[in-house]
C-alpha cells in the first residue's frame, strides 16, 4: 500500500500541477487507470456489445476510445469545446476562411436562462423544448420547459 501511495505522489509531482483542478483529474485519471476503466468498458459493451480491447484496438470505437484514454493533449479541450473551436480554427487557417465552416452563433452565455433563450433572434431556428447546453467541466444543464 505504502509503495502505491509514494508511486502516486511521484506520478502526481504536485509542483508541476498548476490547479487543484488538475490534481483531481490526474489523482482520478491514475485511478481508473489503475482499476482498467470498469466504467468505460461497462459502458462500451452496454452501446457496442462486445468488450473494448484498449490492449490491441482493431475497430474504429476500440481506436476512438484508446484515444481518449491515452493522448491527453490539452487541444482536445479546445478542439471539443464548440465555442471555443471557432476562435481556434480562425487563428489556424485563418478568420475569413474559418466563418464559412460554422453554423450561425446565436448566443454564448455561462448560465442559460429563460430571459435569455427570448432574445434569440427571429431568424433562428426553431428551438426544441429541451435545449441540452454542454460545458467544458464534463458536466452539462439541459433547460426544459416552456420559454416564452
Amino acid at each position: 500500500m505504502r509503495a502505491a501511495l509514494r508511486h502516486l505522489a511521484l506520478w502526481l509531482d504536485l509542483e508541476r500541477l498548476r490547479s487543484l483542478q488538475d490534481r483531481v483529474e490526474a489523482w482520478h485519471a491514475w485511478v481508473v487507470a489503475r482499476l482498467g476503466y470498469p466504467w468505460l468498458k461497462a459502458h462500451f459493451r452496454e452501446r457496442t456489445g462486445y468488450d473494448l480491447n484498449l490492449d490491441q484496438p482493431r475497430t474504429m470505437n476500440e481506436k476512438v476510445n484508446w484515444q481518449k484514454v491515452h493522448d491527453r493533449r490539452p487541444v482536445f479541450r479546445t478542439i471539443l469545446d464548440k465555442y471555443a473551436v471557432r476562435h481556434y480554427v480562425a487563428r489556424r487557417i485563418g478568420k475569413d476562411r474559418a466563418e464559412g465552416l460554422f453554423p450561425p452563433l446565436l448566443g454564448v452565455t455561462r448560465k442559460p436562462t429563460a430571459d435569455w433563450l427570448r432574445e434569440v433572434p427571429p431568424k433562428a431556428p426553431r428551438l426544441p423544448k429541451c435545449l441540452p447546453f454542454p460545458g467544458n467541466s464534463r458536466r452539462g444543464s439541459i433547460t426544459c420547459g416552456s420559454i416564452s
